[in-house]
């Protein structure tokens, strides 16, 4: 009885622990994302001499040289295209392979899920040599398809998690969908993809965050007109001093798609994240 005491005492204690340092990080987020949003109102010298006060006047001059003069909006556009895309191939590829995966036994199975799993271990920036050689072979460098075929690629741990979530499904509903005659495609894009939702929206919000905020593989194939706003964004940071009034404003809309990316997945986000702790 002792023993159990202590150990829910020692629980409490991490549990509290962990509750300030979450609230800690959480502090330190709000605070530059205040600092931010104030400071793309402001002018240069305001900036510069007090970073925390309020702005003197709502000055929207910066935003609309940011979107009229450069060609930060159609950076922007460009990674939206490159990330929307990238994301729905990623989803039907990853999510096929892990359902062929966890309905089937094949020669090589384990192998596969090795395969995979190392994968997920090494970064994308290591095969950038191979990647590009492959892309300029297709003749699709410094264009975005040669770029979203590098992310749909890079399917490892997408498909890890649709793994996970395809084998604790019970096999009965695929069974009693062939006795009514359903074919395999029928019973995963009737079955299985509306009962996957969560994980859907887990895989979308990870993997779109990561291709939207990269910025090295961007570098290396695109150039031009063709480039992100991670690559224009740190080519301004390179004379911030020069460039600091419109930085701000630049950092203000490039985190819009991510607010309403996170909007619309959050749901499906927090249920794939939870679903392996639930008891079947």
């Amino acid at each position: 009885m002792k023993k159990k005491l202590g150990l829910k005492k020692k629980l409490k204690h991490k549990s509290w622990l962990v509750t300030i340092l979450c609230l800690m990080y959480s502090s330190i987020i709000v605070l530059l994302l205040y600092i931010t949003l104030i400071s793309s109102f402001k002018s240069g010298t305001e900036i510069v001499t007090d970073i925390f006060s309020l702005p003197k006047s709502l000055d929207f001059s910066h935003y609309i040289e940011v979107l009229t003069e450069s060609n930060f909006l159609r950076a922007m556009g460009n990674s939206i295209f490159i990330t929307g895309v990238s994301i729905v191939g990623l989803l039907i590829v990853s999510s096929m392979l892990a359902y062929g995966y966890a309905r089937y036994e094949f020669k090589g199975k384990g192998f596969l899920q090795t395969f995979i799993l190392l994968g997920m271990m090494f970064p994308i920036q290591l095969g950038v040599l191979i990647n590009f050689r492959v892309i300029n072979a297709m003749h699709l460098v410094n264009t975005p398809w040669g770029l979203i075929l590098i992310y749909i690629g890079n399917l490892s741990l997408a498909s890890f998690l649709f793994m996970r979530f395809f084998a604790k499904l019970p096999e009965s509903l695929a069974e009693s969908a062939k006795i009514d005659g359903a074919n395999e495609f029928t019973i995963f894009a009737r079955i299985m993809m509306p009962l996957s939702k969560p994980i859907f929206g887990t895989v979308a919000l990870t993997s779109g965050l990561t291709i939207y905020n990269d910025f090295y593989m961007p570098l290396i194939f695109l150039s031009g007109d063709q480039r992100t706003a991670t690559v224009v964004l740190q080519n301004n940071l390179s004379a911030f001093l020069f460039n600091i009034e419109q930085i701000f404003p630049m950092v203000v809309i490039s985190v819009i798609p991510v607010i309403i990316l996170y909007i619309f997945c959050q749901k499906q986000l927090i249920e794939g994240l939870t679903a392996g702790a639930e008891k079947t």
